[in-house]
């Protein structure tokens, strides 16, 4: 009697978490696409172009004044004069080099670091001071040096 209790008790909580399932499985990769094309934001881009004739440029030479020499300029050197070429996009990292600065100073006392970089101003004009602070202590360290 007791073996068929828990046989139809585990029965049942089997039937109860069956109930529990998604009806709908997706069974593709494409069934687990949604079309959001509806809400997305469109925008619209148009690069300006130029439409125009080509116009005549007049220099004058600088050795005979009197001697004027005309070029046509063509839509192409037109469209690169109002427009410019194409810009391509680079990133630039700034140059790192491997040197050292000498610390001079380090302690919990606010206005004490503050005296002691006035003072390494006054001593060496020409050595930046750099303070920082990482808790408990200040830091002063000069110098930009670097390896030979």
């Amino acid at each position: 009697m007791k073996c068929r209790r828990v046989y139809l008790g585990a029965v049942l909580a089997l039937g109860y978490l069956a109930s529990c399932t998604p009806k709908y499985v997706p069974r593709t990769k494409n069934d687990l696409k949604d079309n959001l094309s509806r809400s997305l934001v469109k925008f619209e881009y148009h690069k300006e172009t130029y439409e125009g004739k080509s116009k005549p440029l007049t220099l004058f030479a600088y050795d005979d004044t009197t001697q004027t020499v005309t070029y046509a300029v063509t839509d192409e050197l037109d469209k690169l004069i109002d427009f410019g070429p194409e810009q391509k996009y680079t990133f630039y990292r700034k140059k790192k080099f491997s040197g050292y600065r000498i610390q001079i100073y380090r302690g919990r006392n606010r206005s004490e670091a503050y005296r002691v970089r006035r003072r390494s101003y006054q001593l060496f004009p020409h050595l930046k001071p750099y303070m920082e602070y990482r808790e408990p202590s200040y830091r002063i360290k000069v110098g930009d040096f670097v390896y030979p």
